[in-house]
């Protein structure tokens, strides 16, 4: 199929073109039209193809397994996911966006310091193209809900011993750059870890770990571990740069404050359970 595209239009197969175009629909969607109209499957399906379409000319067009080489992929296989969730399943409308985003539930209300200048909690009442774009756009980019009435539980706060502490804009992006800086050189030093090592630890014949215990030798068990532990350490990594960079951005430019943007993980002294692992 991809051969059949002209070389002249190759540029619209791009992961950043893709994702440009997923944000456009999603935004579109959610916004502009109701939770019973047929677009909106259009649409989910438009993002899915979209997603397949970057993900399938993701090595033809980028050719680095950078920290944003890997937000942008996550964020083009993560599109339909979450427009399924919040467009589809939940049906959220322009015409709800006082529930949706109105009010948090008592003893949650914001401070001044976490009172957004737009954005959730800020409802326009006139039904205008920019008001129904601006909801359609914060539908495609909320996750957590933070400072709204279906704010998600267990978001750790800025400081586990001063729950109302909200650092201050310089101080949040200095954090956000410093954090952002050191994810990146951890993603590239443990990408380099899992490259490096012995191609012939990894054959199909050494697939089977339990029934070949009598081979196994001390280079399988280290490979496994070291891959494993590199694993965690990159996707909490990536995660970190994918959270931090549109934070600095939203904070230093101001369309959002920063007790939007509460840490992304809490303690790890609070993941000895599943609810206290993935919040």
């Amino acid at each position: 199929m991809m051969n059949s595209i002209p070389e002249a239009l190759m540029w619209l197969t791009h992961p950043l073109v893709i994702a440009i175009a997923q944000y456009l629909i999603f935004t579109l969607a959610a916004g502009f039209t109701s939770p019973r109209s047929p677009t909106r499957l259009l649409a989910f399906a438009l993002l899915s193809f979209c997603t397949w379409l970057g993900i399938y000319n993701f090595p033809r067009n980028i050719q680095s397994t950078s920290v944003l080489a890997a937000i942008l992929a996550g964020a083009i296989a993560g599109s339909p996911l979450g427009y399924l969730d919040r467009v589809i399943l939940r049906a959220w409308a322009y015409e709800d966006r006082k529930a949706i985003f109105g009010p948090p539930p008592k003893g949650k209300e914001k401070t001044d310091d976490q009172r957004p200048i737009s954005g959730p909690g800020v409802i326009d009442d006139e039904d205008t193209f920019g008001s129904r774009y601006s909801f359609g756009s914060e539908v495609s980019g909320v996750v957590r809900g933070i400072g709204t009435s279906f704010e998600i539980k267990y978001i750790p706060p800025f400081s586990s011993s001063d729950p109302g502490y909200v650092p201050s804009p310089a101080a949040f992006i200095a954090s956000k750059f410093m954090i952002i800086i050191a994810c990146h050189y951890i993603v590239e030093y443990t990408m380099d870890w899992r490259v490096a090592f012995d191609k012939s630890l990894f054959l199909p014949s050494k697939v089977p770990f339990f029934a070949r215990l009598d081979d196994v030798t001390l280079d399988d068990v280290l490979a496994r571990l070291i891959i494993g532990l590199t694993t965690w350490i990159y996707n909490y990594a990536i995660l970190q740069v994918f959270f931090g960079i549109p934070a600095a951005i939203a904070v230093a430019f101001k369309p959002s404050s920063v007790g939007e943007w509460r840490p992304p993980f809490g303690s790890i002294q609070d993941a000895y359970t599943m609810r206290g692992f993935w919040g």
